[in-house]
């Protein structure tokens, strides 16, 4: 009798890791929330806040998970109070420009002029009271 429980043991088991295998095999963790995308979102700045106009929900359903990557015209650059270095997109509107927060540490970001067209890559896109909102970005 011990050795048909033991087999039945062994059996169920061997069906169970397979179904594991398979179900890992065939899942797409992509999908899953919190993972982000191979492929980042494109983007400007002027766009951004189009989009977020029109259709906010739309829009963070298009982003997803992915980075974004956002171009614009410089419009300003300061040091916030950690202090790390904050760049002002143009979007278009004259009193809401894109506020992208930048990691420390970029030499290059001390390069840029207002004026300068850059591309910024974030970590995630927010909007504040319709100002677009960037952070961990790294000037590319």
């Amino acid at each position: 009798m011990r050795g048909a429980y033991a087999l039945l043991v062994s059996v169920i088991f061997t069906v169970f890791l397979g179904a594991l295998g398979w179900w890992f095999g065939s899942s797409d963790f992509r999908s899953l929330s919190g993972l982000p995308e191979d492929t980042p979102y494109e983007t400007s700045a002027p766009m951004l806040l189009r989009d977020f106009r029109e259709n906010a929900d739309s829009l963070e359903t298009r982003i997803g998970h992915r980075l974004v990557r956002v171009s614009g015209q410089v419009r300003f650059i300061y040091l916030d109070s950690v202090p790390t270095p904050v760049m002002w997109l143009d979007t278009g509107d004259v009193v809401l420009p894109a506020e992208m927060t930048l990691l420390a540490r970029q030499p290059q970001v001390y390069q840029v002029r207002p004026g300068d067209t850059v591309w910024l890559q974030c970590d995630t896109i927010g909007f504040d009271a319709e100002i677009v909102t960037g952070s961990d970005c790294v000037l590319e």
